[in-house]
């Protein structure tokens, strides 16, 4: 039986991998975020989000029971610096509006690169869940423009009778 070569392997190669995966983590976090804006950022999934999309991808389909935790643990840990990076470079773009297209465009790369690739649903659903919540907050930004007033005053009544009912 290989299971247990596997597992053996598995464990000698863990240190070295995990420490590759901390370097990633590093440099996403001392990245200077003014380098990564260019024209039309706001437009298209961003050369970071592409390659961390198809990375972990990989790295969610090919895990294994063993180290299972381990890789998780790490896997969260770079996914929260990704999305820090996101906003730290959507700062960088200008108005709110503008920088809500920036990453509605990065979750939907992560939504469909996952659903591509067969990413388990709750991995996948993590994503489309932020990606829909910010559509949300992108939709209510644009009738801002338009309806301030009356957004204000549905948010106010809706207040208003939740507090009366309680």
């Amino acid at each position: 039986e290989l299971r247990p070569l596997l597992d053996r392997l598995t464990m000698l190669l863990w240190p070295r991998f995990k420490a590759v995966l901390d370097l990633q983590i590093e440099g996403l976090r001392a990245v200077d975020p003014t380098t990564l804006v260019s024209r039309g950022s706001d437009k298209f999934a961003h050369y970071v989000t592409r390659r961390f999309g198809e990375l972990t991808a990989c790295l969610h389909l090919l895990k294994n029971d063993e180290g299972r935790e381990m890789l998780d643990h790490s896997l969260d840990y770079l996914r929260k610096e990704v999305e820090a990076l996101w906003g730290r470079v959507a700062v960088q773009l200008g108005d709110r509006r503008t920088q809500l297209c920036f990453i509605i465009n990065q979750l939907d790369f992560m939504v469909s690169t996952y659903g591509q690739r067969g990413v388990p649903g709750d991995v996948t659903g993590y994503f489309a869940k932020k990606l829909d919540s910010t559509i949300d907050e992108y939709v209510e930004e644009e009738l801002k423009r338009y309806i301030a007033d009356m957004i204000a005053y549905i948010k106010e009544s809706e207040g208003a009778a939740a507090g009366g009912s309680g």
